[in-house]
């Protein structure tokens, strides 16, 4: 996948995996970490719709907050953000999706039947 995806070269991906070849490793983590957390935010909306859906206008608010932040980067604006209470609930509602998320995990996880190993007994 890291190849496939120009993240890292085909002849240094073994270096990578090895940990021998550190900034490449490390760029690699941060991009993959990044995709996880874009696909996490997405799924995120969607799950607040169908479980929180009376929640939906603190996200936009939030989403407003986080804008101006971008746009105006300051000391003063992100204590604003952080003081505001929709901030906060929406933190409170992202850990309970995160949970639910891992127990989904950890239920299919629970449920993989493993392939019994043959012996080779000739």
């Amino acid at each position: 996948m890291a190849v496939e995806s120009g993240i890292v070269a085909e002849g240094s991906i073994n270096g990578v995996l090895e940990g021998k070849k550190y900034n490449r490793s490390l760029r690699m983590h941060k991009i993959i970490y990044e995709a996880l957390l874009r696909t996490a935010w997405k799924s995120f909306q969607s799950w607040l719709l169908e479980h929180h859906a009376e929640n939906i206008h603190q996200l936009e608010d939030l989403l407003k907050i986080i804008e101006d932040l971008h746009d105006e980067t300051s000391q003063d604006m992100l204590q604003t953000m952080l003081e505001d209470a929709s901030c906060e609930e929406q933190a409170v509602i992202l850990a309970k999706q995160r949970q639910a998320s891992a127990q989904i995990v950890d239920q299919a996880a629970s449920k993989r039947v493993r392939a019994p190993v043959s012996k080779n007994t000739g």
